[in-house]
């Protein structure tokens, strides 16, 4: 059988008004359709194009906060990769 790429899924959030500009990362909606390989996926997190590490972030890396230095337009984009390295990038 072919491994599935698995889905990633992605939403942002400002928690605190009083910081604007820390912004909460959850994937915990992406999976992997091979039911073997859900739960076991590995997240990588990117911010303007360079790859970041998640503050506070959960044993997986799925969830975390990121604090951004500059107001604007920023670009986030998630690559989850799956034990048998298929790789699916959520802009």
């Amino acid at each position: 059988m072919t491994s599935q790429a698995p889905i990633a899924e992605f939403n942002s959030r400002i928690p605190l008004t009083n910081k604007p500009n820390q912004v909460l990362l959850d994937a915990s909606r992406s999976y992997d359709p091979d039911f073997s390989d859900d739960g076991n996926l590995k997240y990588d997190w990117f911010i303007d194009g360079e790859r970041v590490t998640l503050k506070d972030a959960n044993a997986k890396g799925s969830i975390g906060y990121h604090t951004f230095n500059s107001i604007g337009t920023h670009t986030i984009n998630l690559e989850v990769m799956d034990p048998d390295g298929i790789v699916y990038i959520k802009k």
